[in-house]
């Protein structure tokens, strides 16, 4: 059986799920969490939903931040839990003391920053990290809220600008070997999780 014939189901399953209204939420909230590694998984989800649905042009956005607070709201929480000796434990070292730098000096407004920059920008940690300082839900999440929706509606505003080429482009060959790769980092992704969450269970089972 030819190679292509074995990954179409897979690049099927993968193209059927991301474009699905629940899919910007479910993967917003995902990405928010610290244990999930799929870069720019949020960003495509809302992308491909967005040219798909044009008559819905604020929803899709709107879903996407509601996704990302739950996770980032679920990660606040474990960063309150661990401390910030429990960090040490889940970030490199070096990455850390800048975080805890940023959010000693700028509070909320470090974590909003990081909220509208892309991929390689530590979200899920510099919200961790705030949890840790106990920095004010009051501030973080309005700043949050506020800098999710501005860069999902600017990525939906530019989906809906170049919604036929975009869709056109999604039916080609190449968009499937994208799609495959995809899978394979989403699966890679996986992996990662499940080591952080076995590691983080391992550090609380040492320190009980």
């Amino acid at each position: 059986m030819p190679a292509g014939e074995v990954l179409e189901p897979l690049l099927a399953l993968v193209l059927f799920l991301f474009p699905q209204q629940p899919g910007s939420f479910s993967l917003s909230l995902l990405d928010s969490s610290p244990f999930f590694f799929l870069p720019f998984a949020a960003d495509a989800a809302v992308i491909i939903v967005s040219a798909k649905s044009p008559s819905w042009p604020l929803l899709t956005p709107l879903m996407a931040t509601a996704g990302s607070l739950v996770g980032s709201a679920l990660t606040y929480r474990i960063g309150r839990n661990v401390g910030e000796s429990g960090l040490r434990r889940l970030l490199r070292p070096a990455l850390l003391e800048q975080l805890i730098r940023r959010a000693r000096s700028k509070g909320a407004w470090a974590t909003l920053l990081t909220g509208l920059m892309p991929p390689p920008f530590p979200f899920s940690a510099s919200v961790l990290t705030a949890g840790a300082l106990k920095v004010s839900r009051k501030t973080l999440f309005p700043s949050l809220a506020a800098a999710r929706l501005l860069r999902f509606a600017a990525e939906a505003f530019l989906a809906l600008r170049s919604g036929r080429p975009l869709l056109s482009w999604m039916n080609s060959a190449a968009v499937h070997w994208i799609a495959w790769s995809l899978f394979l980092l989403f699966c890679t992704g996986l992996a990662i999780s499940f080591y952080r969450i076995l590691r983080l269970s391992r550090s609380r089972f040492k320190s009980d």
